[in-house]
């Protein structure tokens, strides 16, 4: 809801979470329909232009697209359930000039969604761990800086059982910071010091 009331937004959130916690709803029709048509939403406000500050839209794992004036970027962007046979589309995929990738689990790594976007001239970062995609990517390690596109990054390690994560945070050409944890399990290992918008 658009209403102001955060009480009824954390609400309808909290409802629709109790939805996605039920097991049946990966293969729910009512779900998938939902899906679609917010993934439509995000197809047809990506083309509008940002005058100024970011759009954020949040692709239901734990994946998310930013767009600035100045850029489109990706975290952990995945097609979806198996079951649902559901695509991203390429309109979408097209535009993301930088997808990063904080870990290799299926529900934050997609090698179509890689593929697609590599092949529209895209760049993908993931932990140097997973350097056995033996794609032509972009692997950081812990502490490790790089600017790409015009985007400032700097990769942490987090920790998530025995999986190497990198948590990112990115700058954008506008000076804007932003940053996604994957699925860090600790605050112990968050940076300290860091300003993010």
């Amino acid at each position: 809801p658009c209403t102001g009331n955060q009480e009824m937004r954390k609400d309808a959130i909290l409802a629709l979470d109790a939805f996605l916690k039920d097991d049946s709803s990966g293969v729910s029709r009512d779900m998938i329909t939902f899906y679609g048509n917010m993934i439509g939403s995000v197809e047809s406000e990506i083309t509008e232009p940002v005058t100024s500050g970011m759009r954020i839209w949040s692709m239901y794992n734990h994946g998310f697209i930013v767009k600035t004036p100045g850029t489109v970027f990706a975290f952990d962007l995945i097609h979806g359930y198996p079951s649902w046979q559901y695509r991203i589309p390429d309109s979408i995929l097209e535009q993301i000039q930088v997808l990063f990738i904080t870990h290799r689990h299926d529900d934050h790594s997609d090698s179509t969604i890689i593929d697609a976007v590599t092949g529209f001239g895209g760049q993908v970062v993931m932990p140097v761990e997973d350097r056995h995609f033996s794609r032509d990517l972009v692997y950081l390690a812990a502490d490790e800086e790089v600017t790409l596109d015009g985007l400032q990054i700097k990769a942490y390690a987090g920790l998530h059982a025995d999986i190497p994560v990198r948590m990112y945070v990115v700058t954008t050409p506008e000076g804007l910071t932003i940053m996604h944890t994957g699925d860090n399990q600790t605050s112990e290992t968050l940076p300290e010091g860091l300003t993010v918008d």
